[in-house]
């Protein structure tokens, strides 16, 4: 009885994503960022601060990553290489700067079109046809 409302809001406050997508990672940083990136496709683009997405990547005391291009070429390379060849969605980031500084990480997320899947064309479109 205790778990009936959870078990029901499922569908609200959870990001659903098909296994097979991350099967093929290997590194857990790509999991993580696929997950984040899946629960915010609908916006097409999201931005964190730096501080905040290591803190939910669990590297905010991880001192190798204390530099931003050592953090940017073992975590934010190599994520977006695997989810970008491995899943449903194509990621992009860009450093948002403060100064000399990066603060912020803009992610532009965008769906792939499957071949069985048929995109619908837009009127624009059709009328170029």
């Amino acid at each position: 009885e205790d778990m009936v409302p959870y078990l029901f809001d499922l569908k609200q406050k959870f990001t659903q994503y098909q296994l097979y997508n991350v099967l093929g990672m290997k590194s857990a940083f790509s999991v993580r960022i696929y997950e984040l990136m899946k629960s915010y496709s609908f916006r097409h683009t999201i931005t964190f601060e730096l501080d905040e997405l290591k803190k939910l990547l669990m590297v905010e005391d991880v001192k190798s990553y204390n530099r931003f291009p050592d953090f940017r070429r073992k975590v934010l390379e190599k994520a977006q290489l695997e989810i970008n060849e491995l899943t449903d969605i194509n990621i992009e980031f860009e450093p948002i700067k403060t100064g000399r500084k990066v603060t912020s990480i803009k992610f532009i997320i965008e769906e792939k079109f499957k071949n069985s899947r048929k995109r619908i064309r837009t009127s624009n479109e059709k009328r170029r046809l």
